[in-house]
């Protein structure tokens, strides 16, 4: 996994995503992993952004869990360290791609949301089933930036 177009907070919200599913037994690291990195990544402004969006942070927490904990899982000597699934990795591309069309050189976590709410997974229907899309991220974002 390249992480060199990521920001710091980005990476350490991959890096909670990767612990989480290996904590968890799960086989791949999913973008429901991802979103629940993001909430939990101090001082960054995920939970700003849901928030303008009409969204609970704390709702989409909940539902981030509840799709982790509906995943796979395996305990003991058969854990191993997950993958990137196909999703995760997509969300990965997504979020530099969205960086370089909003002029800037790094995904950011907001980057990363809004790739969330893009790509099919479990986390996009997390989103979605508080109102959230990728359109309403975008302008919501552009809009605090003053673009």
């Amino acid at each position: 996994m390249n992480t060199d177009k990521l920001t710091t907070k980005s990476r350490d919200a991959v890096t909670a995503a990767v612990r989480q599913a290996l904590t968890n037994g799960n086989p791949s690291t999913e973008p429901a992993h991802l979103l629940h990195g993001l909430l939990l990544t101090p001082d960054n402004t995920v939970g700003a952004l849901l928030e303008e969006c009409g969204a609970s942070p704390q709702q989409v927490e909940a539902g981030a869990i509840a799709a982790i904990k509906k995943l796979p899982s395996a305990t003991g000597s058969s854990v191993t360290q997950p993958t990137l699934s196909g999703p995760f990795v997509r969300v990965l591309a997504t979020a530099e791609t969205i960086a370089g069309k909003l002029g800037d050189q790094f995904a950011a976590t907001e980057h990363l949301l809004i790739a969330l709410a893009t790509v099919d997974s479990d986390a996009k229907k997390v989103l979605a089933a508080e109102g959230v899309d990728a359109e309403q991220l975008t302008a919501t974002f552009n809009a605090s930036r003053g673009g």
